[in-house]
Order: structure tokens, then sequence, then C-alpha cells
């Protein structure tokens, strides 16, 4: 027996509490797979009996709203004729050209609730330990750095700052990073080149992994796949006014499959650019305190030390005479254009990754913070990730930092392999009043038994799901195929120009229409007018040109190396199909041959064989 899908799609509240099912598996009675306690009735958790006469009736078994829940209909009253009706209409004014209608949905992707991907009803997904692969920094005036000596040098080092200390300091004398331009994945490939250029060759290290890696993003586009699955849950209790839900916005990738490996780029079109940057000039004080918080908690790596037992400690915190609150002397006005960015490698189910990520400090016990700059090889469990919070003063700030805050800073962390999480608690005007550190791998049992608990399985098993779908439809769609048999071909004369249009894809996520059970992701191929007004309209001018959304010198290097390890595997194949060489001849064979003269014959080489006994001839 079938049963229809309401408008709430695989969430309802029965009782004040919130049901999530598996809308895979609708027929006959579905089996309940999630309590969550979505609003507390007269100020106490109650039982489902208790809270069932407090609410209408539902059918938990196939998830039907009650008849009584449906809207009255609306009358609408006939308007009388106006005076001015008898007069002759005026011409319409000519209708503007309509613009290109976008193209049909490619392919669509429904996000379950947690409970779908959480052992037993799914196996867990593996995840490989971020490795540092390289660095590179970004300058005073957004400068890229990659060379050996510069490409670490925005790092920082964590120094703890004194509680009272004031995170408005500094905001008239910030230098605010130009928002309206589409970095897209520039920095991540130019870094990769650099370390390309250190390690070249066809079978090194670094060849290795670049010609296996198979998805190429930042680990913000990593995040926001991973949180998908609770940014529904959290829409759909906010839908259906559960305590604390708080309604996704959603998000746009632009993607796109070249050789084989996924790249995906946060959608930046010119309009999205400037409505951020008026966003953030409105909010712009609020926005400074994490930046200020994170120059009150760094200083640069101590200079080198000739003393093998490090560096000598960080001087204290001094207090200010001028208002009373303690500053670190390490303390300036932040630049937010200076950035220390990771590249890590790391594998999400059978996806080979490659993430790039910012990282805000090492630790105080790191090799570089002990003043051997260039001679330490920075490691993730080095790095700290800095964040803010206003205090907390209530329950429902505890929910709002846990369920929301504290989620999205572990799954930042977790994908580039950050161990440690550093929270300056804040009041509104901006005064530093708490610090509370976390170990990232530590969260989740933090938040287990709780009402608004979250499930790491959950986040990877979706992230998984996720990223599969995209990966699939993007490598399947027909003008891809068609573009990847061209690339295989061998190289050509012409410049990577000719790939200039590569087919571009738009990944969008609706939270929203997740909730209702319809489908959350939906994948379109853009147009031609698209990709240059929506993807490349913010884009810097690179030399080269660009292929799809990529820089064309990442192109040509990628057919470059295509091109050496088809040569190599060619060359090892070859030898390997050579015929081996005769057998030994046995003993009494061998017996039969004369002895050759001690001055030897040859084979035609020059080369004498020598007697061995009388087991045969061995050159």
């Amino acid at each position: 027996m079938g049963a229809e899908i309401p408008a709430y799609g695989p969430y309802t509240l029965f009782g004040g509490f919130l049901f999530g099912y598996d809308s895979s598996n609708i027929g006959g009675v579905l089996s309940i797979a999630e309590l969550y306690q979505a609003l507390k009735l007269r100020g106490k958790a109650m039982s489902l009996a208790t809270a069932s006469n407090w609410f209408e009736p539902w059918c938990i078994a196939f998830c039907v709203p009650s008849p009584m829940s449906a809207p009255a209909p609306t009358l609408k009253r006939p308007r009388s004729p106006s005076p001015s009706s008898s007069l002759p209409p005026r011409p319409a004014p000519p209708a503007p050209a309509p613009a290109p209608a976008p193209a049909p949905p490619l392919a669509s992707h429904y996000i379950q609730p947690p409970s779908h991907y959480i052992p037993p009803a799914a196996p867990p997904t593996p995840f490989q330990l971020p490795l540092h692969l390289t660095s590179f920094s970004y300058g005073p005036n957004r400068e890229l750095l990659l060379g050996e000596e510069e490409r670490d040098q925005a790092l920082q080092v964590y120094s703890e700052p004194a509680l009272g200390c004031d995170l408005n300091e500094g905001f008239e004398e910030a230098v605010w990073r130009d928002g309206g331009t589409d970095e897209g994945l520039d920095a991540l490939l130019d870094g990769l080149l650099a370390l390309s250029s250190r390690d070249p060759g066809p079978t090194s290290n670094t060849t290795q992994i670049l010609l296996k890696n198979n998805v190429y993003t930042w680990r913000g586009m990593m995040t926001k796949l991973l949180l998908a699955v609770y940014e529904v849950e959290n829409t759909a209790l906010s839908q259906l006014g559960g305590g604390g839900g708080r309604g996704g916005e959603g998000w746009e990738m632009n993607g796109m499959v070249l050789d084989g490996a996924l790249y995906l780029e946060d959608s930046s079109p010119p309009s999205k650019l400037a409505s951020k940057a008026a966003s953030e000039s409105s909010n712009k004080l609020q926005s400074y305190y994490g930046y200020s918080f994170e120059s009150f908690c760094t200083m640069p790596p101590s200079p080198p030390s000739s003393s093998t037992s490090g560096a000598a400690p960080p001087p204290p915190p001094t207090e200010s005479a001028a208002d009373g609150t303690g500053r670190t002397p390490n303390f300036s006005p932040p630049n937010t254009n200076i950035q220390y960015c990771s590249l890590v490698k790391t594998s999400l189910g059978p996806h080979r990754t490659i993430l790039g990520g910012e990282v805000d400090c090492l630790s105080p016990r790191s090799g570089l913070a002990e003043g051997n700059p260039g001679r330490v090889k920075v490691q993730t469990s080095d790095f700290v990730e800095l964040k803010t919070n206003l205090v907390i003063r209530g329950e429902r700030d505890e929910w709002g930092f846990e369920r929301n805050k504290l989620l999205k800073h572990y799954v930042q962390s977790f994908l580039l392999g950050v161990p440690l999480i550093t929270v300056g608690f804040r009041t509104r005007q901006g005064i530093l009043t708490g610090l509370q550190s976390f170990k990232t791998l530590e969260i989740p049992r933090l938040v287990r038994s709780k009402p608004h608990s979250w499930d790491p399985s959950a986040l990877l098993a979706s992230g998984n799901s996720l990223l599969s779908f995209i990966f699939k439809t993007l490598s399947n769609a027909p003008s891809t195929r068609e573009w990847e048999t061209k690339f295989a071909s061998p190289p050509s004369s012409s410049s990577e120009q000719e790939w200039r249009d590569w087919p571009v894809f738009r990944i969008s996520f609706t939270p929203a229409a997740a909730a209702r059970g319809e489908p959350g992701v939906v994948v379109r191929e853009l147009s031609g007018e698209e990709v240059q007004s929506e993807v490349l309209g913010a884009k810097r001018e690179v030399e080269g040109g660009r292929v799809g959304f990529l820089k064309g010198s990442w192109v040509g290097e990628v057919r470059r190396r295509r091109g050496e390890a088809r040569a190599n595997a060619n060359a090892n194949a070859s030898a390997e199909h050579r015929p081996p060489p005769p057998p030994p001849l046995p003993a009494a064979a061998a017996a039969a041959v004369p002895p050759r003269p001690a001055y030897g014959g040859t084979n035609g080489n020059g080369n004498g064989y020598k007697p061995m006994g009388g087991g045969g001839l061995q050159r």
C-alpha cells in the first residue's frame, strides 16, 4: 500500500517531536529513523503519549497530515467597474526580448535524513588522514608567494591572548581585501604547479599523486557538501517550528571534469560578489572581530636560535594604561589580504582529493615556532584553527553553538587535518571574556547524548554520496565525454585555447526543497553565454587564457604530465614484452660443447663467455 508524501517530505512533527524517515521506503509502514526534541511543551520534555494530546493527530506510518491542517479556501470579491474602464486601453509597451532560458536540469539528487547514512543503515565511509603536500602565502598586496623561501611567509604561531582585550582595536587602520575578484581555483593549482616544478619527472612522487588524484577543490566546497545533510534537517526544523531550527540558504558551485578529474569552485558571478560586498560593508565590525582575534592570538615564528632547547616563550601580555584592557605586544591591525594556505592530500570514500585551505597558525610547540624556519617540515598535526563566538548565556545559545557553529568548525578542521580549535568568546561590544580549546576528534563526543546531536558518520557518508553523484553526472554528460575523447588524443602543436569552450556545469543546493522531499541538488550545463558572464565575469585575465574556468597553464601541465606517463607506460610495456633469454643448456649438452679459448670467442658484441663448471653456460 503506497503513501503520498506530504509537503514536509522526509520530516514530520508529532507531539512536539521531529521524526525523519527514509523516503526510499514509503511502501507499507515507514520506519521511524530518528527522534529529535523539537519543541519544549510546558517547559519540560514529554513522552509521545503525553505530547500527542497537545497536537493535531498525525499518521506517522504514512506521514499524512490531518485534513484539519489544510488551509481554508479564500473568497475573492469581484471588483466593480471603475469609471476609467470605459476609456480605450493604452497600447502596451513592447515586451523586452526574453533572455535565453537556462538548460534543463541534467540530473538531480535526493538528500535523505541523517539516519539513512549512519551504520547499520549504511556502511561507514572511509576517510584518509590529510597529508600536507605544500603551501603558499598571500602577501600584503594579495600577491601570491610560491617560491621555496617565501611560500611560508604568512605563517604565524599561536600566542595566547589576555582576557579582556578589546577586539575593536585597530579597526580604523585595518586593510581590507578587494572582494570584487573571483579567484576561483587559481592559487590552488598554481601551488601544485610550483610543487611539480620542484619534483619533476614522470616517476616522481608528486607526479604519481597528481596522476592518481581525481578531485581538486577548496576545503570550503567540501565543507558545504558534508554539511548539506544537516542543513536540510535544520531547515525542516525551521519549517515545522522546531526550537533552534535555522533554515539554510543553500549554495551554488561550478564544476567540470577534465582528464578524469573533478574540479569544484564556488559560483561567484559579479552580481553575487557585489551583493556580498554590500552585506559585509554593513556588518564589517562584526567580521572584524574575527580578524582582530587572530591578530591578538598570533605572532611571527621566532628567529633562528643557536640553542638546542628552542626559543624562549613569548613575553606575557601587558596591561594598557590607556583603557585598562590587556593587549599582547605583537598585535597589529589586520590586513585581510595576508593568508597562509596548506594543500593536503586526502580521500573521501573512493575519491582521492587535493584540498586547499587557510591555516590560521601553528602550535607554539611546532618546529617552525622554535626558530627553525626552512629546516622543519610543516605537518597538519601542528595546525591550529581560531574562531570567535558570542558569550553563551543560556540553553538556546548553547543549542545554536553546538548544533551549528561547533559542527561547522569540526568539519572545516577535520577535512584539513587540524587537530586543535581555539574559540574566543566575546561580548557584543567586542571584549574577549573567555577562551576554550577543543580537540577536533573529540568534538562529536561532546554533543553525542544531546537532543541536538549530530553524527560524523552521516557527514562523511552523505558527503561521499553527494560527491559521487556530482562526479558521475559530470563525467557521463555527453558534452564532457566528447571533449574528454578529444583531450585524450596526442597533444597537437596548438595552444590550450583550443579547449577554452570546455563544458562547465552548475551544481545548485536548495535545502528547502530537500526538506519537502524534493531533489535537493540539481545539476545543469551552462551555456557559453553563462560561462562568460557568470563564471568568468569576475575572474582575472591570465596568460594562456582559460579552459572552462581553469588556467590554461594548468591544463597544459596536465597534458604534458599525461603524455609523459603514457610514454613511460608504453616503454615499460615494450620492455615487458621482450622475448625471454633462452634457457641454459642441459649438463650433457654443455659437456659436449668444446671449450672456448681463454682469450675467448665472442657473441657478436665483443663480450666473451667463460665456462662455469658443469652447470651450463652463464653470461
